[in-house]
């Protein structure tokens, strides 16, 4: 593995990302990397089932709305006194697909290492929810550092 530059760092508000998130201030802090936090969400605001005249404009206001409430509920999440040494940037995305949005950030912005958490769901839990980790490891394209959940 390279020195890595430039860290992608998936985050959700659980306890697994932010433990990859300070396995990602660690490398950072090491190597004088800078962080790239990134929390995708996938679900949209409720369009109008018919055309309405404005209706576009309301809709754009509560697609706004929703990411920044989504955006504030992140910021509280994080450790801000751990990452107050290590260059870092926080990024909001809406995408269907986790894996696929974490894995296009990585190809457009010149990533040397991605992490993000598994949960190490199984059967129905993976079919039904899928595998982010998975989705990374198979098509990103740099290295993949996957934080494991604690196993009892």
């Amino acid at each position: 593995m390279a020195i890595p530059r430039s860290i992608l760092v998936a985050v959700d508000t659980d306890a697994l990302s932010l433990e990859a998130l300070r396995r990602a201030v660690e490398r950072a802090a090491l190597f004088g990397a800078k962080v790239r936090i990134v929390h995708v969400y996938a679900s949209a605001a409720p369009a109008p089932p018919i055309p309405l005249p404005g209706a576009a404009a309301l809709h754009q206001e509560a697609q706004r709305a929703l990411e920044d409430e989504v955006r504030r509920k992140v910021e509280a999440f994080l450790p801000t006194d751990e990452l107050a040494g290590v260059e870092h940037s926080l990024e909001i995305v809406r995408h269907a697909s986790p894996g696929e949005a974490l894995c296009e950030l990585a190809s457009k912005g010149d990533v040397d290492l991605l992490l993000v958490g598994s949960h190490h769901r199984t059967g129905l839990g993976r079919v039904f929810l899928g595998s982010v980790a998975e989705r990374v490891v198979r098509t990103a394209p740099c290295d993949v550092l996957v934080v494991r959940a604690a196993t009892d």
